[in-house]
């Protein structure tokens, strides 16, 4: 071969190198770029993380660290014409689980049936909507009634009380969705709940601790008090009680605030199963309608839970779940205030029958315990693990 030959024989080779080089080459690089751009968004690990910038998926959200090791608060506008005059930002949860916020400044989020107001100091884990939205479907269709119901709402100044007078101005104010106000738990203001309004701590939010069960309870009562005018103390506080013990354990929930409403032995308050079963309409209407106190009504609170966690677990056993929606459709029948008890009574009369008390204070002797006792074990073993 002669000595030109052999030059552009070389050439040829040290060609073919640089393509076959740099083909690999960029192939290494768009895997790696790949690898670091396509994660699997049900992957709930604090190692991964999506890097996708598609904003319009909650899921798919970049969520940066900052140097306290919680996540970047991102925001977003909203873009409903009511928010033009809010000061406060929607925030951007990422839907993980293992994505942590802390708030900065007070911020909202919003679905179709809820506005959940976060006050700056708040701690909270970047699947609070979605735990939310579950627990309010789940319960829409226990009880075929459906949050978005608002023809019996109140106007509880919740801004003013909360936040302040300007607080998220034009967002909700028709309270067509149900405003969720969650604080930081150090705060220790009282809790709240009505047909507008579920006031809760950042601590209760995590759906995998007991501690959701109160939000359970805040959303259930939430519900029925849409439905129609209040029906008193027991009967929605009862309601409030018995879904936390029944989501609560399709929860899978070790949810030991319900042992204080079962196990009420040795409480300066203790529930005496004796004084209801003898009268327990006249034991009902004693505890709706309170004591005289000076110029004050005082009401034995934890017999009021106790007594309604009872009842209503057992017109649910007995007249089923849709007794509830019976109750709420007659109630809707009557124009009457908060204190008319007699009212309450007839309206529970006729959804289920004349002698409902009687019945009641039968099951409470006879049927109570071993009702409980599931739900007792239940606790006991999730308590101990």
């Amino acid at each position: 071969m002669s000595t030109g030959s052999k030059t552009g024989f070389i050439v040829v080779l040290m060609m073919i190198a640089f393509i076959l080089f740099g083909v690999s080459g960029c192939g290494k690089g768009s895997d790696e770029k790949k690898k670091d751009t396509t994660v699997d968004i049900f992957d709930d690990s604090d190692v991964k993380q999506t890097t996708t910038k598609n904003k319009d998926s909650l899921t798919d959200m970049e969520v940066s660290t900052n140097e306290d090791g919680y996540k970047t608060t991102e925001y977003t506008k909203d873009s409903e014409e009511e928010a033009k005059n809010c000061k406060e930002q929607m925030i951007v949860l990422s839907g993980r689980k293992s994505d942590v916020y802390k708030i900065e400044e007070d911020c909202y989020c919003k679905g179709d049936k809820y506005v959940i107001y976060f006050r700056k100091g708040c701690v909270i884990t970047g699947d609070t909507a979605a735990a939310v939205e579950g627990v309010m479907k789940r319960l829409e269709e226990l009880y075929g009634m459906s949050f978005d119901n608002t023809d019996h709402l109140t106007t509880y100044p919740w801004r003013r009380e909360f936040f302040g007078m300007t607080s998220y101005n034009g967002i909700n104010t028709d309270n067509k969705r149900v405003n969720i106000l969650v604080k930081p738990y150090e705060d220790g203001a009282e809790e709240y709940t009505d047909d507008s309004v579920v006031l809760l701590y950042d601590k209760y939010m995590d759906m995998e601790c007991g501690d959701f069960g109160n939000v359970i309870a805040g959303l259930a009562r939430a519900l029925r008090e849409r439905q129609s005018g209040f029906m008193g103390d027991i009967f929605e506080r009862g309601f409030a009680l018995y879904n936390e013990e029944k989501l609560g354990k399709e929860y899978n929930l070790a949810d030991e605030r319900m042992i204080q409403f079962i196990d009420t032995d040795g409480k300066e308050d203790q529930f005496n199963k004796s004084d209801v079963v003898n009268d327990p309409e006249g034991v009902y209407k004693k505890l709706e309608e309170g004591e005289e106190s000076g110029n004050f009504l005082v009401f034995n609170i934890p017999y009021l839970y106790e007594y309604g966690y009872r009842f209503v677990s057992f017109l649910m056993e007995t007249y089923g779940s849709d007794v509830v929606k019976q109750i709420s459709e007659i109630s809707t029948g009557y124009n009457y205030d908060y204190g008319f008890v007699d009212i309450e009574l007839e309206i529970i009369k006729k959804a289920t029958s004349d002698d409902v008390f009687t019945k009641f204070a039968q099951w409470l002797s006879n049927d109570w315990d071993n009702y409980i006792k599931d739900y007792m074990d239940f606790l006991d073993a999730s308590t101990a693990e």
